[in-house]
């Protein structure tokens, strides 16, 4: 077997067709949790392809851009989102947003500034998210308010931000 150390990752190569392959990594996400790689089969080609090519791409921010990730070749999603809601009288407003993907200066995003839409939930049962409405960024305000109308006693958002990680179901009181 074959071992090469190096920044924390650890590869192993067991014999000479490298049937097997064995990846340790003691690196952690940004929320300190382990981060644990499986290594798969695929062609040559995808791999010279994300090598060459391999950028974050962001989730849409309005319905305009929706398709535009048709042509990406590289994703990445592994941070956690929280959200914080709160019903007023215009629909809902964020009181509470965090992200922690960096943007390309390598600064972590502030505000709404990572979010990329708000998916809403207008009746929700306490049991199944059935998705009713989505918010892009571009149609919430500077200060959180999102317009929506036809809100029930249960109300439910799942927040994705710019790279595609999604918050945990946050039920709406009120």
């Amino acid at each position: 077997m074959l071992v090469i150390l190096g920044l924390g990752w650890q590869f192993g190569l067991e014999n000479s067709v490298f049937k097997k392959v064995v990846v340790r990594c003691q690196e952690q996400n940004g929320a300190g949790n382990d981060v644990h790689f499986k290594m798969l089969k695929f062609p040559y080609k995808i791999l010279e392809d994300v090598s060459r090519n391999f950028q974050i791409q962001q989730q849409p921010s309005s319905q305009e851009n929706v398709n535009s990730l048709i042509n990406s070749t590289g994703f990445y999603f592994n941070d956690d989102v929280e959200i914080a809601v709160e019903r007023i009288k215009q629909g809902l407003k964020i009181t509470q947003f965090e992200t922690k993907i960096l943007n390309k200066q390598g600064e972590r995003l502030k505000g709404l500034d990572g979010l990329a839409m708000l998916l809403v939930d207008v009746d929700y049962d306490g049991k199944i998210f059935d998705m009713d409405r989505t918010v892009f960024a571009k149609d919430i305000s500077d200060d959180g308010v999102i317009k929506v109308t036809g809100l029930t006693e249960s109300v439910a958002v799942i927040a994705i931000d710019k790279h595609g990680n999604e918050s945990k179901l946050y039920k709406v009181e009120g």
